[in-house]
C-alpha cells in the first residue's frame, strides 16, 4: 500500500526486481493485469556483464496495490516510494509469508468475462489431485463451481456469471474425505462486456452496425480446453436498454452444428429462426455474440449493433432523435472543457481520467479486428480518449479524444458531451449511455447526418479549458498550500483561521503548538 493521498498530492511509484529465472512479464500481475500488457519496459541489470535481474519502474495510484506472480516460488523485490511537494517516502513492499511446501498453482488466464463461460486450467507445482473433490471459487461461494480432474496436477473449470466487473480473489480448493485440505488464492480480473472480445464479427462493410439482410462472418481462436474440443454453436445476447442486463435472444447456429476444428463461420443472413420468440426492433439494439461448447465454455465478442434492415430507416431515426433529444444545444456549457493537448489532460488535477475501455481494448484483444473497428467507427483518428471525472447536475459528462501527436480532435473522430455517463459497475448506466449517446451517433452518422448529432452532443474545442486549482491543505511542521497554489511554511504558535467564506457560512481554524522533544522539552518549531 502507498501513503494515502490527501495531505498533499504525492506521485507514487513501485520498482520491481525479478531474477532472470522468473522473468516472464506475462506471469507478473499488478492489480490483476499482466505487466506485458501495460506497456512497461523491463531493464536488464547486469553483474560483471551477465544479466542477473530485470527491473522496471511503475507509476501507480494511491492506495493498496496487488502484486503477484504465476509461480508461487518466484522471488520478486519490491520498493514502494513517492514524492510530494515537500516530503517523500519509501519502504520495501509488503510481504505475506506462507508455507511453500505445498507448492503453488498456475492459471491459464487471469481475466474472466463478466457473463461467465471462460475456460480455466489450474496446474499445481506439487501435490496430487487424485481421489479428491476440487472447487474453483471466484470471490465467494455464490460464484463457486466444481473443477474437473484432468490428471495428477491439472484441473479444469469454467467461470460462472458475475454481477459486476472488477478484481476478485480466486480460490482453488482440494477436498479429501469431506475436509478442505489445501487452498490456493490469487487475484483475477472480471472484465466488463465491452472490454473483452475473443470473437470477431464482420459484415461486408466491416462496420459495428449489422443488419438482418447482410452476409456475416464469425471468427475466433479455437483454443478451448481439449476436453471441450467438440462441436460448437453461436448465440446472440441482446441488451435490455432499461436495466442494462444481457439476455439470450436467439441462436445463430444451434449447438453441435459447427465442427470441432472450425475457427470461422459464414452466415448468409443474420435473422432469428422462425421459431424464435425474439423480435428485432425497428431501430437498433446492442448485441454480443458467443461461440459456445455445450452451452458452458464460451468465447465472447465485443458489442455490435443489430438493425432490422426491412424496417430500419436511420435518417428517420436521426431526425426523430434530433427533434426530441433530451439535451439542448447549450448543455455542454456546464461541463468542464477539454484541454487542447493530451500532455495537459494527463497532468494531476486535470479533472479527467483515461477511458478504461479505450486502454483495455488495446491490451486484452486476442484476435485482430474488433479494436480497430470500434475506434475507427466512433473515434477515427484518435489515439486516446478521456472522460471528465465530475459530472454536472444532470449527470452529463465531457469526453475528449486526441490524435497521436497529442492534439485535440474536434467533432467527427473526436469526443463530445455525453448525456449519460457509463459506469462499469452499473449496468443500467451503460444501457442509458448506449441509448442516449451511442445509438444517436449511429442513426445520424450512418445516414450522413453527423452534424445533427454534434449539435445535440457538442464536441468541445478546448478554448474554454481552465485547469482546476489543486486543493488547499496543511501538513507537516507546518506546511501550508493556499487555494491559489501558493506554498509556504509558518511556525506561529496559537490558533489561526485557515479558511473563511465571505458569508461566514464556513470557518476552519487550526491550533499550532510547540513540537515536543523526546526528552520532554519543546523544539523551536510548531506543529498542528
Amino acid at each position: 500500500a502507498t501513503l494515502l493521498d490527501g495531505v498533499q498530492n504525492y506521485t507514487h511509484f513501485i520498482n520491481l526486481y525479478i531474477p532472470k529465472d522468473f522473468f516472464q512479464p506475462s506471469e507478473i500481475f499488478l492489480n490483476g493485469q499482466p505487466l506485458n500488457m501495460t506497456g512497461h519496459k523491463f531493464v536488464p541489470i547486469k553483474r560483471q556483464g551477465v544479466i542477473e535481474v530485470y527491473g522496471v519502474q511503475v507509476n501507480i495510484s494511491g492506495g493498496v496495490q496487488v502484486l503477484g506472480h504465476a509461480t508461487m516460488k518466484a522471488n520478486i523485490g519490491v520498493l514502494v516510494y513517492g514524492f510530494g511537494s515537500y516530503n517523500s517516502y519509501g519502504y520495501p513492499g509488503g510481504l505475506k509469508l506462507k508455507d511453500l511446501s505445498q507448492g503453488g498453482i498456475s492459471l491459464s488466464t487471469h481475466s474472466f468475462h463478466v457473463l461467465g463461460g471462460t475456460p480455466l486450467t489450474v496446474t499445481l507445482e506439487s501435490n496430487t489431485l487424485e481421489n479428491s473433490s476440487l472447487k474453483c471459487t471466484f470471490k465467494d461461494t455464490d460464484h463457486e463451481v466444481d473443477a474437473e480432474y484432468i490428471n495428477k496436477t491439472t484441473a479444469y473449470c469454467i467461470s460462472p456469471e458475475f454481477k459486476s466487473a472488477g478484481v476478485v480473489q480466486f480460490t482453488f480448493t482440494i477436498i479429501i474425505s469431506n475436509t478442505e485440505t489445501f487452498k490456493w488464492r490469487k487475484y483475477v480480473s472480471i472484465l466488463p462486456v465491452d472490454q473483452a472480445h475473443e470473437v470477431n464479427v464482420f459484415n461486408d462493410n466491416r462496420s459495428l452496425l449489422l443488419n438482418t439482410a447482410q452476409n456475416i462472418t464469425f471468427k475466433w481462436s479455437n483454443d478451448f480446453h481439449p476436453t471441450e474440443n467438440e462441436k460448437k454453436g453461436i448465440r446472440v445476447y441482446c441488451m435490455d436498454l432499461t436495466t442494462g442486463e444481457w439476455n439470450i435472444c436467439f441462436d445463430v447456429v444451434g449447438n453441435d452444428e459447427i465442427n470441432e476444428t472450425q475457427e470461422s463461420y459464414q452466415l448468409e443472413k443474420l435473422r432469428p429462426p422462425i421459431t424464435a420468440t425474439y423480435i428485432i426492433p425497428n431501430d437498433t439494439i446492442p448485441v454480443i455474440f458467443t461461440v459456445f461448447v455445450k452451452l458452458k465454455a464460451k468465447k465472447w465478442s465485443g458489442i455490435y449493433f443489430l438493425a432490422n434492415k426491412s424496417t430500419t430507416d436511420l435518417i428517420l431515426l436521426c431526425n426523430n432523435w434530433f427533434s426530441n433529444a433530451n439535451v439542448s444545444d447549450n448543455s455542454s456549457t456546464s461541463l468542464q472543457a477539454c484541454p487542447r493537448m493530451k500532455a495537459i489532460i494527463e497532468l494531476p488535477n486535470s479533472g479527467f481520467g483515461k477511458d478504461s475501455k479505450f486502454s483495455m481494448l488495446r491490451r486484452v484483444s486476442t484476435t485482430e479486428g474488433y479494436e480497430q473497428m470500434y475506434w475507427n467507427y466512433f473515434h477515427p483518428g484518435s489515439e486516446s480518449c478521456y472522460r471528465s471525472i465530475a459530472v454536472n447536475s444532470d449527470g452529463n459528462s465531457q469526453y475528449c479524444c486526441y490524435k497521436e501527436d497529442g492534439e485535440l480532435l474536434v467533432e467527427y473522430g473526436g469526443g463530445s458531451a455525453h448525456y449519460s455517463t457509463p459506469n462499469d459497475r452499473d449496468a443500467a448506466s451503460i444501457a442509458k449511455h448506449h441509448m442516449n449517446d451511442l445509438q444517436p451517433f449511429i442513426y445520424c452518422c450512418e445516414s450522413k447526418n453527423c452534424d445533427r448529432y454534434f449539435l445535440k452532443r457538442p464536441s468541445d474545442d478546448g478554448n474554454d479549458y481552465v485547469r482546476p486549482s489543486p486543493p488547499a491543505c496543511v501538513y507537516g511542521d507546518p506546511h501550508l498550500v493556499t487555494l491559489d497554489g501558493y506554498k509556504y511554511t509558518f511556525n506561529g504558535k496559537g490558533e489561526y483561521t485557515l479558511l473563511q467564506t465571505d458569508d461566514d457560512s464556513l470557518t476552519i481554524q487550526g491550533r499550532m503548538e510547540e513540537a515536543p522533544t523526546i526528552r520532554g522539552g519543546s523544539a523551536p518549531a510548531t506543529t498542528f
